[in-house]
């Protein structure tokens, strides 16, 4: 396809998920993790196709969202229960950690330990995104 008959084919506004740039500047890249974030769409360059996926944001209940809240640096299972002002060891492990650990959010300090009494926890990269795109 020429040039002429692809731009004839494109729609020209741009949109959430239609984005053109004419250059490359490497802080695109800010933009274009932005945008596959968002819903997914196409990045078109060169007129060669690359199809962006949309990355999986984690379903985060009202409960983890807590946990991510008070989780500074590394901490064990008793610090952050206080933090959240709770006292029921199962509800915390079942509402809170477990949710928490399973999507991806946070991570254990000591994985080859997980029953250890000195295990802590902290975020994970994503965990740190997914608190950065709350603010």
């Amino acid at each position: 396809m020429n040039q002429k008959r692809f731009l004839l084919v494109l729609p020209m506004t741009e949109k959430q998920n239609i984005e053109y740039k004419r250059s490359w500047h490497n802080e695109y890249l800010k933009w274009v993790c932005g945008f596959a974030n968002a819903f997914g769409g196409i990045l078109v360059e060169l007129f060669k196709e690359i199809q962006v996926t949309p990355q999986v944001t984690p379903q985060v209940t009202p409960q983890v969202k807590k946990l991510l809240s008070v989780l500074t640096d590394e901490m064990g299972r008793l610090e952050l229960q206080k933090e959240l002002g709770l006292t029921d060891r199962e509800n915390f492990r079942i509402n809170y950690l477990q949710p928490a650990l399973q999507s991806g959010l946070i991570e254990m300090a000591f994985p080859d330990r997980p029953k250890s009494s000195k295990q802590k926890y902290r975020l994970t990269e994503t965990g740190r995104i997914y608190l950065k795109q709350q603010k």
